[in-house]
């Protein structure tokens, strides 16, 4: 039995604090996506799925399955792909192996080419050279 009460700073769990009546705490039951809400969904809004991974329907109707990461103390949000594109399956997957190379220290987006800047000499003669 779960009561949030005004004049409480901290939710009230009833008598046996949230456990069942033989002292065994209860199972949380959480929802996950599955493919039928997500092709039929035409609510705005987000839709979590557990693990940082959620679908976000936007007011157009578009849709986006997006993950949300911590990424070096950051917190970032990863488009992984509309749905008709990518599947649930491929999605939760992704999901594992981003969190896998986040937790490395690595960019989840993949390696980036790091961007040389160039003298203005070597600018000058790349420019002759290819023109």
């Amino acid at each position: 039995m779960f009561c949030y009460c005004s004049w409480r700073s901290q939710p009230y769990w009833g008598k046996n604090g949230g456990k069942s009546f033989d002292g065994e705490p209860q199972p949380q039951t959480r929802k996950t996506l599955t493919a039928r809400f997500v092709r039929t969904i035409q609510t705005p809004g987000k839709s979590f799925d557990g693990h940082g991974l959620f679908l976000r329907v936007e007011p157009n109707g578009s849709r986006f399955r997006v993950q949300r990461i911590l990424v070096r103390g950051k917190r970032r949000e990863l488009s992984l792909g509309s749905p008709t594109l990518v599947t649930l399956a491929e999605a939760r997957e992704k999901r594992i192996e981003n969190r896998r190379i986040a937790t490395t220290g690595g960019p989840p987006r993949g390696k980036r080419k790091s961007k040389t800047i160039l003298t203005f000499e070597e600018a000058a003669r790349k420019a002759h050279r290819d023109g």
